[in-house]
């Protein structure tokens, strides 16, 4: 009787379990059981498909709330690693972010002097049981971590089982009020808008939380499980460094591996220093450090902090034009 009522053939059920009260000297054909399976198939099908009334608000409200009043933004940073920081850079941001690894390898090694500005990034993508990931923000809160940057749901839940301050990255993709007033009921301190947005609309979203956008960097197009550099040359002859990819157009595009992704950046830098005026409303602006050395790090805080203009190419993203 369980194999014929098991046969759920070409439809989306399969049977769980099966509990069956049957009288003694009963007697159905294999040929009744398969008809009732059938039938009890397609009434599960109607009811499945069956419409029912999805209740909603009719009109979408469009005020919101409007009372940071920011007029100068804070400067935080993203660092990769310890030999970026500076003393300028710890002076000038009120927040830098820096992998999980390498912010407990770096506290470890007595690298970080002021361990209460730091905020460990989790992973964006992270490929089966998060158990190590989870084990190591408890050590980076025993070393005196309270924050962390997170950008994806996944991070959050990781962030507050381990009792840090949760700040939201770019990767959350916030581009509207709706977006940032329920992120704001996850309990998030802050969190970056998508740098796919306009500028000038992003700025009018509502103060449900402070907002900050990336305002300078190499910013990551795609992310990759397989490491294109890998496949070309091995990683030996790589080394697990920094390298290239070129299109067709012969333009250069960096790719770096680690937390068992790789990464596609863009081939020139977001610069918006010397736009400074342009940047006011926003709560915090994130440098975004990849490859610099820690000498390009320091100088882009510099002028992040007291005004500048850029050296050599640099694009202004998205941020002006309408892509969202």
């Amino acid at each position: 009787m369980a194999q014929s009522l098991a046969k759920t053939g070409g439809t989306p059920y399969y049977l769980g379990e099966l509990t069956a009260d049957i009288g003694e000297g009963l007697i159905l054909p294999v040929s009744a059981l398969n008809a009732m399976r059938r039938q009890v198939l397609e009434e599960i099908g109607e009811k499945r498909s069956a419409l029912h009334p999805v209740p909603f608000q009719d009109v979408v409200p469009r005020n919101h709330p409007k009372l940071l009043n920011i007029k100068i933004p804070a400067l935080r940073a993203r660092v990769l690693t310890a030999a970026q920081l500076s003393p300028l850079m710890l002076e000038q941001c009120e927040q830098i972010a820096m992998p999980v690894d390498a912010l407990l390898a770096a506290l470890e090694a007595g690298a970080i002097p002021c361990p209460e500005k730091m905020a460990v990034e989790i992973p964006r993508i992270l490929f089966g049981p998060a158990d190590s990931t989870q084990e190591k923000l408890g050590r980076l809160k025993q070393k005196g971590i309270t924050k962390a940057w997170a950008g994806n749901l996944g991070a959050v839940r990781l962030a507050r089982e381990a009792g840090l301050e949760i700040h939201g990255g770019f990767s959350l993709n916030l581009n509207n009020s709706h977006a940032l007033k329920a992120v704001a009921e996850l309990g998030l301190k802050d969190a970056e808008l998508s740098f796919e947005i306009n500028l000038f609309k992003a700025k009018k979203l509502g103060d449900y939380l402070p907002y900050g956008i990336l305002a300078y960097g190499y910013f990551p197009l795609m992310a990759l499980r397989n490491c294109p550099i890998k496949a070309a040359m091995g990683c030996k002859a790589c080394g697990r460094k920094w390298n290239t990819l070129t299109d067709r157009k012969g333009v250069e595009f960096m790719v770096d591996c680690g937390s068992g992704i790789s990464e596609l950046f863009n081939s020139v830098p977001v610069y918006l220093a010397d736009r400074k005026e342009e940047l006011e409303g926003f709560s915090f602006l994130t440098l975004y450090f990849t490859c610099e050395d820690g000498k390009t790090c320091e100088r882009i805080v510099r002028e992040y902090a007291f005004g500048g203009r850029p050296e050599g190419d640099k694009t202004r993203g998205l941020y002006y034009r309408n892509v969202l």
